[in-house]
């Protein structure tokens, strides 16, 4: 395998990218997000945020793309170059996203705060979250696996 350098046209440190089928998307510090069809020219894509993001995640089967930073911010986008911000209802106060990730059937988040009592919320469809019935009692989670995503 041979890797090409390329240049995105953005000076923003870009944190994470998914290729959807036919179209990559990458997240990065300043809120930036930039889309391409080949991996080669990039289009950053207005989104008005200035927040760091960090990762981005296509659920392939409904074609949806979510995008978050460690702040709490969420964005929602259903074709790569149109998003919208979301809310995660019944956050905690001082709540972080730690991870994020598509089962197949739905988004799963892993949120800290500070009572160092993790969070799972979960949608089905990118947009509409809801928590988790699953409790846990102490710690941080720092990450999130599932299959047939």
């Amino acid at each position: 395998m041979t890797w090409t350098a390329r240049t995105s046209g953005s000076t923003a440190i870009l944190r994470d990218v998914v290729y959807a089928g036919s179209q990559f998307v990458a997240v990065g510090e300043g809120g930036v997000i930039l889309t391409s069809t080949d991996g080669i020219t990039w289009t950053r894509v207005n989104t008005g945020r200035t927040v760091d993001l960090f990762q981005v995640v296509n659920a392939n089967r409904i074609n949806v793309f979510v995008a978050i930073s460690r702040n709490g911010t969420m964005l929602y986008s259903s074709n790569g170059t149109t998003w919208t911000a979301v809310t995660v209802p019944g956050l905690p106060t001082g709540a972080t996203f730690s991870d994020l990730t598509w089962d197949g059937s739905e988004f799963l988040l892993v949120v800290n705060d500070n009572t160092q009592k993790p969070r799972i919320y979960v949608s089905g469809d990118g947009a509409a979250w809801a928590a988790s019935s699953t409790t846990y009692s102490s710690g941080f989670f720092n990450g999130v696996v599932a299959g047939n995503g």
